[in-house]
């Protein structure tokens, strides 16, 4: 073989190419990465993986995530990525099902495994080879576990396959709350001497980031100074105020839209809902997935009982609900041409069953909102939002004014630290639930394929 992989490693890293033992642990080595965004965590210990499964023979990497449904499209894609980079397509076999990287010359793999909600998941993990060990374990995202005990049994689990070179890699972003398991857990492990930690900012990596991205960090760091520090410096802060602070109606709105040129824009829609099934309101949201690769939410339903003293049946709201859907139609000619999928959550299921049998809308497939995380879906709206990647139509022809409104004061509590509870968030649950759709386009592809 004849090949060199060289990564670009940030000085914070440099720390994980020298031995355990070099860095004061007497067998394995485990590792916190707890820094702010834009910080080179992931790349950095992603690529000292990477290198790792070709140093030797026996030499496999375990790369885990909270839920199988992140994986294909953040580690699984990383290391394809690695193989690209370095031009080592040849050395590698890349398979799907399950999801799996192998070096072809020694026979080392990636393995990939999500450990959230059963302490089980990992159980009865086994190489079929003598001289297969763990060389790395990296946990990605650490802080989606619901809580350390699915840490604590996987990490239980690989145990027996280490060696006094393996090491253990937890990755994550410090969550909004300080009573957050992870925001305690983790910093435990190096204050007590049991990990050594790896911190980073986008400072360390400035060299490598474009004029526009440098600029808007330290914009946002004159704007709000305690945003900034969470968000870039990963620091756990009392925070209070609202929870998308990332969006602004100059970034995140649009008037005045072109409604039969932007037509042309559009790849396909998404059709997702907050159904309600007690005394709440019901949000259906028209968003357009654009050729940019950006969501634009064209139009919405909203009905609040409250509002109108009347508590809706599900097939009078089915019925609502499809007549605002002809009438969107109607409002973007030649739209109707366009893919569409449909989500709801599930919550109340009896609503999708019904529009599902109707004539409007009986025609597209319809995805369940089963996967729901709380702290995952609000970060990837504020994500979202931060690259101005969902813009809404502030059309007073729509409901989207319920939106705006919503996003724009919804809140954290200042006692607990935690998204304030009774707040108006249907809308924001429909960009949820819509949101993941676009973000995981692998699970709508499965959809059509199933239905051609």
């Amino acid at each position: 073989m004849n090949f060199q992989v060289v990564p670009l490693v940030p000085v914070p890293f440099h720390a994980i190419y020298s031995t355990n033992q070099e860095n004061g642990f007497t067998g394995h080595g485990e590792y916190v990465s707890d820094s702010g965004r834009i910080s080179g965590k992931t790349t950095a210990i992603g690529e000292y993986c990477f290198t790792r499964l070709m140093s030797q023979k026996g030499a496999n990497v375990v790369v885990c995530r909270a839920e199988e449904n992140d994986i294909r499209l953040t580690v699984f894609s990383f290391f394809q990525k690695c193989i690209s980079k370095f031009k080592m397509e040849k050395f590698f076999k890349v398979t799907y099902s399950p999801f799996e990287v192998k070096f072809l010359p020694f026979g080392n793999r990636v393995i990939f495994m999500a450990i959230n909600g059963d302490i089980n998941r990992t159980k009865g993990f086994e190489f079929t080879r003598e001289v297969d060990y763990i060389d790395c374990v990296w946990f990605e995202e650490i802080n989606e576990c619901d809580s350390p005990e699915f840490v604590d049994a996987a990490r239980l689990t690989f145990l027996r396959f280490f060696q006094n070179c393996s090491k253990v890699f937890y990755v994550y972003n410090p969550p909004e709350g300080r009573m957050h398991w992870a925001n305690s857990y983790f910093p435990d492990m190096y204050k007590r001497g049991l990990a050594r930690r790896l911190y980073s900012t986008w400072e360390d990596i400035r060299g490598l980031l474009n004029q526009a991205s440098i600029q808007k960090i330290e914009d946002d760091k004159v704007k709000d100074y305690d945003y900034y520090r969470y968000w870039y410096l990963g620091h756990i802060i009392s925070l209070k105020g609202l929870v998308f602070k990332q969006f602004t109606r100059e970034r995140n709105t649009v008037k005045n839209l072109d409604k039969e040129a932007i037509v042309s824009w559009i790849s396909w829609l998404i059709i997702s809902g907050d159904g309600a099934i007690k005394n709440d309101a019901t949000c259906f949201g028209a968003l357009a997935v654009l050729n940019t690769g950006a969501i634009l939410v064209l139009d919405s339903y909203y009905y609040d009982p409250l509002v109108e003293n009347a508590q809706l049946a599900d097939t009078e709201q089915a019925r609502r609900i499809c007549k605002w859907f002809v009438n969107f139609f109607k409002k973007y000619p030649g739209i109707e041409r366009k893919r569409i999928v449909g989500t709801v959550d599930n919550a109340n299921y009896n609503l999708l069953c019904v529009l599902q049998g109707t004539e409007e809308m009986g025609y597209f497939k319809w995805i369940p909102a089963t996967d729901k995380s709380i702290l995952r879906d609000t970060h990837r709206l504020q994500n979202l939002f931060h690259e101005g990647l969902i813009i809404i139509n502030d059309d007073p022809s729509t409901h989207n004014n319920h939106g705006i409104d919503e996003i724009e004061s919804y809140v954290y509590d200042e006692k607990t630290q935690e998204i304030k509870k009774n707040q108006k968030d249907h809308y924001i649950d429909m960009l949820k639930y819509g949101s993941f759709i676009y973000s995981n386009p692998y699970a709508f592809s499965i959809m059509m394929e199933r239905n051609k």
